[in-house]
């Protein structure tokens, strides 16, 4: 077995994922791997020579290249036998090694009855390898990280059912639809865990839940759950107009019995709110001739009111300083 470096290992453990309770560990530094669990006490490691039959693990990690043969079919079998339902494999391919390539293991695993989930590259620390490792998470087939995460929710575990479902692969993320009723369920997670945590890491959480919100209404806007998490993230962090400004949002973009119902009788009030309707634009007689003082650089805010006056007054009402060429349809100079 090549030697591994302790950082290696530290690491290796800073990928065991949150829920697991049981983690068996064959490989090197096994100390080291169980200290670094030191601020997980839920987290109970076993060693090669202390494993009780029955035990039924979260993560089961496998060194492959460790033999001079790779673990066979019945090898793979036995350990799938091993994991609890949720349990994951966590399968180290170390560098030059002559380990599996990832399609040849995945073939491996769904004799075994198991999935190739997710993978990442490693490096064992000399950088000259020719042939790369990887981690490689395996589940049981039928492993659903919705039902998961909802079943560590409901027992109370808001941050690891974030955490199982922020490891969700992103190619099973290709569909908008599904994309954002995963982001709504980790704003849910996230809220609970705020529940619970208090203000203590607030700001962390808010912030993880305006990522999720972003995803979210950029692949499918019109997703009211996440509209109402992220409301109340802004309500938590003190910002009731921010909550507002997005309920009024996915209220007018799509106006729907359901919505305003889970809304309320705040619907009509937030819709009719006077702060938040800009006034009738009576045309006078005599437009206005504004000059608008630009910045060289895109800017969100300024680009488009400056293409709101344009609509309202006309072109010829409005002159910006200096000529912004972005603004007309142009290439700026550096990009032309």
């Amino acid at each position: 077995m090549p030697a591994l470096p302790v950082e290696f290992v530290q690491q290796l453990a800073g990928i065991v994922p949150a829920f697991a309770k049981d983690v068996f560990y064959p490989g090197p530094h096994a100390l080291e791997f169980a200290r670094s669990f030191s601020a997980r006490p839920h987290t109970r490691v076993h060693a090669i020579s202390a494993v009780d039959p029955e035990t039924m693990f979260d993560c089961r990690i496998v060194m492959t290249g460790v033999h001079d043969a790779p673990p066979t079919d019945d090898e793979y079998a036995a350990w799938s036998r091993t994991l609890s339902k949720v349990g994951c494999l966590l399968i180290v391919g170390l560098p030059n090694t002559g380990t599996p390539p990832l399609n040849e293991l995945a073939e491996r695993l769904s004799i075994a009855g198991l999935a190739l989930y997710r993978h990442c590259a490693v490096s064992a620390g000399d950088a000259q390898h020719a042939e790369p490792g990887y981690v490689a998470f395996a589940v049981h087939g039928d492993y659903n990280p919705l039902v998961h995460a909802r079943e560590l929710l409901q027992s109370n575990h808001a941050g690891w059912a974030f955490d199982v479902l922020s490891q969700i692969p992103q190619e099973l993320l290709h569909d908008p639809a599904t994309r954002a009723h995963v982001a709504a369920e980790k704003q849910v997670c996230l809220l609970a865990w705020d529940r619970a945590g208090g203000e203590q890491g607030r700001l962390e959480r808010f912030f993880r839940s305006q990522i999720a919100f972003y995803d979210a209404v950029a692949h499918a806007p019109h997703v009211h759950e996440v509209y109402l998490c992220q409301g109340e993230f802004w309500r938590r962090v003190g910002d009731e107009s921010m909550r507002q400004r997005l309920l009024r949002s996915v209220l007018l973009a799509s106006r729907h019995p359901r919505i305003e119902a889970m809304v309320g009788e705040r619907a009509d009030n937030i819709v009719k709110d006077d702060a938040l309707i800009p006034p009738v634009w009576e045309r006078p007689a005599k437009l206005p001739r504004v000059l608008f003082i630009t910045h060289p650089r895109p800017h969100y805010g300024l680009d488009v009111l400056y293409d709101g006056l344009c609509t309202v007054l006309g072109d010829e009402n409005v002159v910006e300083y200096p000529y912004k060429a972005t603004l007309h349809g142009e290439k700026p100079a550096e990009l032309a």
